[in-house]
């Protein structure tokens, strides 16, 4: 992969693999939009057109100056490998969706609140790929409400 670096991720149950992350819902946000967490992915090795693999996304908010949560939020997301995108080292951008009020209102997430994640490849709901999946970079996508 030239210059960039990776985790490769095995299925969790076989191995335990697992991120963690943490962030600060900025200022800036608009506070009325979902948040997108999104990971880059590439494939560790040459797969089949149409086998898959997952990904788990588990979150949680932690508002300032209250205990922290014991509560976590799964977000599931399949990618089914491409024709034309299925040699190693192809790239694939996975998404989740973070409900920003799912608790409801009053709960919601809101500016300064800290976000709490945990990434793990769990099993496909199909015919699975054959190799590890890297993971190179991540980021975390607050809407403002204007481009």
């Amino acid at each position: 992969m030239g210059i960039f670096q990776g985790f490769s991720f095995p299925i969790y149950n076989t191995d335990n693999e697992e991120l963690f992350f943490s962030d600060v819902v900025p200022r800036r946000w608009d506070g009325v939009s979902d948040i997108t967490f999104s990971i880059w992915t590439a494939l560790a090795d040459a797969e089949d057109v149409g086998d898959g693999y997952q990904f788990q996304f588990s979150w949680e908010r932690a508002p300032c100056g209250k205990p922290i949560p014991e509560t976590i939020q799964d977000v599931e997301v399949e990618t089914t490998i491409l024709a034309n995108k299925n040699e190693q080292y192809d790239e694939y951008c996975v998404r989740f969706t973070l409900d920003y009020n799912l608790h409801g209102a009053g709960n919601e997430i809101i500016p300064g609140d800290l976000l709490g994640g945990r990434l793990r490849r769990i099993a496909s709901g199909g015919t699975e790929v054959d190799n590890e999946i890297i993971i190179f970079d991540w980021y975390v996508r607050y809407d403002r409400g204007f481009l």
